[in-house]
């Protein structure tokens, strides 16, 4: 078997846990507002705050993995991830929510999300890079069904607190392990080449072990200069009006279906199960 397949899995593993604990913030607020007084706006100003930081930190997050060890950074981002999600576990105000799911979780995941762990895997993967890509994004999709159903059965018996320490036990005994023993920054730090071509350009010129080869049609050397590109122009505003929107409709209709409408945890979940059971599938097509 290509060792890629087993980075892939890994990664796989990862992408889905970071994705689980990232949406499953909703399924916390009505419990934890009932419990600690609080009111739903301070989930809606925790949640907008890490949906800025974890925007503004992915190009510094890129950059450090284009220039430095990039399994190295995803191990800090779990690490740092896990930990800022146990301590949810132990919060007793606002603005602790807003520093650890807000800031330090939001700023981490996007070192274990597919921003990092996509150009990673393309990295290990020519002929079969698109197989190998949506496998990735397909887990980060089905991760959500499982923890988010995990989290609310474990808060349904054993408190909202409980929930929070096993989603940060998760990220901290499954993804950390499995990336210090299965991620690797470069095909070449195991003897191997990317599956179905030769070794990247940009690997050889960071590794300095040869002349400089002629970049790709799109491919740059700075992060910034990829603005100057068609491709980014074009995608930059799909991304920017599908992102609010998806954004929106999937975190606060959560809070706002339970609240208006009096429908159970339960059957929001068999919705957004089905949802994203559906988004998973297709996008592995």
């Amino acid at each position: 078997m290509y060792y890629g397949w087993l980075l892939i899995t890994a990664a796989m593993i990862i992408s889905a846990a970071v994705a689980g604990v990232k949406g499953s913030l909703p399924f916390f607020m009505v419990p934890m507002a009932e419990a600690l007084g609080w009111s739903i706006a301070a989930f809606a100003g925790t949640h907008f705050t890490g949906v800025l930081v974890n925007g503004l930190t992915q190009p510094i997050l890129g950059h450090l993995v284009d220039r430095r060890d990039a399994r190295k950074l995803i191990l800090i981002s779990i690490a740092v991830a896990g930990l800022a999600t146990v301590g949810l576990g132990f919060i007793y105000y606002v603005w602790h929510l807003i520093v650890l799911f807000g800031i330090v979780f939001s700023a981490a995941m996007g070192g274990a999300s597919f921003g990092v762990l996509g150009p990673l895997a393309a990295r290990w993967f020519l002929n079969r890079r698109t197989l190998a890509l949506s496998l990735l994004t397909a887990a980060s999709t089905m991760g959500s069904i499982f923890l988010n159903q995990s989290a609310f059965m474990v808060q349904y018996s054993y408190g909202w607190e409980a929930a929070w320490i096993a989603l940060g036990a998760i990220l901290l005994c499954l993804g950390l392990p499995l990336g210090w023993k299965f991620l690797r920054s470069w095909p070449s730090e195991m003897g191997l080449k990317p599956d179905g071509g030769a070794e990247s350009p940009v690997e050889v010129r960071l590794r300095g072990s040869a002349p400089v080869l002629q970049l790709g049609w799109f491919e740059v050397e700075r992060w910034w200069r990829a603005f100057r590109s068609p491709p980014i122009l074009a995608l930059l505003p799909v991304f920017a009006i599908g992102g609010f929107a998806s954004e929106v409709s999937s975190r606060d209709i959560v809070s706002f279906v339970q609240l208006s409408f009096g429908v159970s945890t339960t059957e929001i979940m068999t919705a957004l199960v089905l949802d994203q059971t559906c988004t998973g599938i297709s996008r592995m097509q």
